[in-house]
C-alpha cells in the first residue's frame, strides 16, 4: 500500500512534538492502492468510528476524511488528497523513510508537512515553526532560509532568519522566482 503518515505524528517525528490521540495517513488514491488500504483495515478488524460518506475511490479522491478505530486503543485518520499540498506521486518523491521502533514508515516532508498544517489554527503554529526550524537545521541555504522566513510563526525566529539573510548577499535566492 502506498501511503504517507502526515499531521500530528509525523510532527512528533520530526521533532516538533505534536502529540495527538491518532495516527494520520495519507493514501494514493488509484483504486489498486484503496482497495489494499480498506484489506488492511479488514485485517485489523478496523470500525468506523466518525460520520464519513461512504468509503468509495469517488470520496477518497474528492478528499474527504475517513476514520477508523483499531480496538480500544487505535484511531487512524485517512485521506486521499489533503488539502494544499498537491499530488500524492510528488509529496512521495520528497517523503523521507524514517526508522521507528514500528519499522520504517514513510513520511511526508516537512515542507509538505507545513502546508498541511496551516490550518489556521493557532495549535497548529509553534508545530510549524518547530518544523521549520528542523528544516533549516538540516539544509541551511538561501533557498531554505527564504522558505524559512516566510513559514515561520516564531518572532525570535524571523528576527534570527532576518539577520541571517542580512548577513549574506541572498538576493538571487530572494529575486528568483517570486
Amino acid at each position: 500500500m502506498r501511503y504517507l503518515l502526515i499531521s500530528g505524528q509525523a510532527c512528533v517525528l520530526y521533532g516538533a512534538s505534536q502529540f495527538t490521540e491518532d495516527i494520520d495517513f495519507w493514501i494514493e488514491s488509484s483504486i489498486q492502492n484503496f482497495r489494499a488500504f480498506l484489506r488492511a483495515m479488514a485485517k485489523v478488524k478496523a470500525t468506523v468510528y466518525k460520520l464519513s460518506p461512504p468509503i468509495t475511490p469517488f470520496y477518497i479522491r474528492k478528499g474527504h476524511g475517513f476514520y477508523f478505530r483499531i480496538g480500544d486503543d487505535w484511531y487512524i485518520d485517512v485521506m486521499g488528497k489533503p488539502p494544499r499540498v498537491g499530488k500524492f506521486s510528488s509529496a512521495l518523491e520528497r517523503a523521507r523513510r524514517i526508522k521507528t521502533e514500528w519499522g520504517a514508515l514513510m513520511v511526508v516532508a516537512p515542507e509538505d508537512l507545513v502546508l498541511l498544517k496551516r490550518t489556521n489554527r493557532p495549535a497548529d503554529y509553534e508545530a510549524i515553526s518547530n518544523l521549520v526550524r528542523h528544516r533549516l537545521s538540516e539544509d541551511n541555504n538561501p533557498v531554505t532560509l527564504r522558505w524559512a522566513l516566510c513559514n515561520t510563526f516564531d518572532i525570535q525566529d524571523l528576527v534570527e532568519y532576518v539577520r541571517r539573510a542580512a548577513g549574506i548577499n541572498y538576493t538571487m535566492a530572494f529575486t528568483k522566482g517570486s
